[in-house]
């Protein structure tokens, strides 16, 4: 009983401190919110009135899809986190949001995301990690400030022809799908710097990475690959780091007289798993990609007599 009592009270403060953080922003004009693992299951209707709002963390909490369709009245967003939610579907009223630059729903049980996301003409990050993606829409080939974007851990076997429009995406993360092959417009990402396919279905290195000549991280870790050929690995080498490590790769010249060919990585690096590239959890990407500048800390503490205030007034 006092444990149930304690969990109430818990929640009960949570909340009042919810509210206070948002009135507190109205007063003020604020431009950052953060509410993130705040246990919210709605959106306060308050929060419609931080007209001003550029920036708002809503990530770790119990969110409904229906729950936020009022986040369109914040015109002005330009960073939104919803990640580790229970969307079950991407809200096609987050498509109005035309000013945000980067948005993260990974973590949330949405299939598929909509057309319509082409709306979202600003947008430079989008994070779509360990969600239920079949497919990627040919609309996000429309995406065209697009510099990071990642979707490990879901179920693509494919990316869509227009992907290669992202002419100014530098970071792709793919890992742990299951994708075999990429079009051919994947060669005309010439700014691509990080690209990740670890654990994946390829059975060899697609001719178009070739093309992407500003690559300094290529993973194809963990696939089906059993050979790859020394001319291959030779068209290679302009890579610093290349990982090749936990495929089916049978023994040959090419995997066997690496130190002959002075390549600048380790091929069969078998720690791929342990890599800071492969690891980070959501929450930790929107620090990441967030500057010194941008990042915000909300406290939840508050002094004594406004705390006891919102407690009275509920």
């Amino acid at each position: 009983m006092t444990s149930n009592f304690l969990s109430l009270l818990e929640d009960k403060i949570r909340s009042h401190c919810v509210c206070y953080l948002i009135e507190k922003c109205i007063e003020e004009n604020g431009r950052k919110l953060n509410l993130s693992r705040s246990k919210m299951k709605t959106i306060p209707p308050a929060l419609d009135s931080c007209s001003f709002l550029s920036k708002l963390s809503l990530d770790g909490n119990s969110l409904s899809s229906a729950s936020i369709t009022s986040l369109q009245s914040l015109k002005f967003l330009r960073y939104l986190t919803l990640n580790d939610n229970e969307l079950n579907e991407f809200p096609e009223e987050l498509c109005e949001l035309k000013f945000v630059e980067f948005l993260n729903i990974g973590g949330n049980p949405i299939g598929r995301l909509p057309e319509s996301i082409d709306k979202l003409k600003n947008l430079i990050t989008l994070w779509c990690n360990d969600m239920l993606l079949e497919f990627l829409p040919e609309a996000i080939g429309r995406l065209r400030k697009l510099r990071t974007f990642g979707a490990r851990a879901n179920q693509l076997t494919a990316l869509p022809k227009s992907f290669g429009e992202l002419k100014r995406l530098r970071w792709l993360s793919l890992e742990n799908n299951r994708i075999d092959t990429l079009p051919e417009s994947f060669g005309e990402l010439f700014k691509l710097t990080h690209l990740n396919l670890t654990r994946n279905q390829f059975d060899g290195i697609p001719t178009t990475v070739f093309m992407l000549k500003r690559l300094k991280f290529c993973s194809f870790a963990e696939n089906l690959i059993e050979n790859v050929s020394e001319i291959v690995l030779a068209g290679l080498q302009y890579i610093p780091t290349l990982l090749l490590g936990g495929n089916p790769m049978i023994a040959s010249e090419s995997t066997g007289n690496l130190k002959q060919v002075h390549f600048k990585f380790d091929i069969l690096n078998e720690m791929v798993s342990e890599d800071w590239n492969f690891s980070l959890p959501n929450s930790e990407l929107n620090l990441v990609d967030s500057s010194d500048e941008d990042t915000f800390e909300e406290p939840y503490e508050m002094e004594l007599p406004q705390q006891a205030r919102f407690c009275l007034a509920a």
